[in-house]
């Protein structure tokens, strides 16, 4: 029954949505205290409480996801969340230098990161309305593999390259998954297809 809501298009296209922006953040966040280091003057202690910082931000994130989906529907909080999460990734880039503006866009990365996991469980459960649980259950697996693929290409990235490139990789991740959700709710307003209904 978990394989089976795969056959669906549109489930498939979710689930891979989750693959490539969990990925995204991944490949950066494995491997973000050598990154910091590398991109700041900051020690291990005080990158220690950048990382506290950011799992604020993450809870955070995850309850103002939850209500901005309920207020204004998966679409809107998927997509902002996305677009949120490509452009810090491309301001980390551009922030050189400054350690606060530095600060304040991976905290914003967190934020957006993790908004987008209630709405994207909300669609899930909008597509498979009569077993929930099989649809979130297997987003789950997607998240986990979303870990690993992003640590695998972060380490690709760091043996082949620079630590430096981790957010260029993100963000090719990051803007897969945001053209998808494009074409995912472009074919969910005409009406493509029909959610799954399995059996009890």
């Amino acid at each position: 029954m978990q394989l089976s809501i795969l056959k669906d298009s549109k489930i498939l296209t979710a689930l891979v949505i989750t693959l490539f922006y969990i990925g995204g953040y991944s490949t950066l966040f494995t491997y973000i205290t050598p990154f910091l280091q590398a991109t700041s003057p900051l020690s291990i202690t005080q990158i220690s409480g950048v990382l506290f910082l950011a799992g604020i931000c993450s809870f955070v994130g995850s309850r103002v996801g939850g209500q901005l989906a309920d207020a204004k529907g998966s679409k809107f909080t998927i997509c902002l969340g996305l677009l949120l999460q490509g452009v810090t990734l491309l301001l980390i880039a551009l922030a050189g230098a400054n350690l606060f503006v530095l600060i304040l866009v991976f905290m914003i990365f967190m934020l957006a990161t993790w908004s987008i996991s209630p709405a994207q469980q909300l669609l899930l459960v909008t597509l498979v309305p009569r077993n929930p649980d099989i649809a979130l259950s297997v987003n789950t697996s997607f998240i986990q593999f979303g870990f690993a693929l992003g640590s695998g290409l972060g380490g690709l990235v760091i043996s082949r390259t620079s630590v430096l490139n981790l957010n260029w990789v993100s963000l090719a991740a990051v803007s897969i998954a945001l053209l998808l959700a494009i074409l995912l709710f472009k074919k969910m307003s005409r009406g493509i297809g029909t959610p799954i209904v399995t059996k009890d």
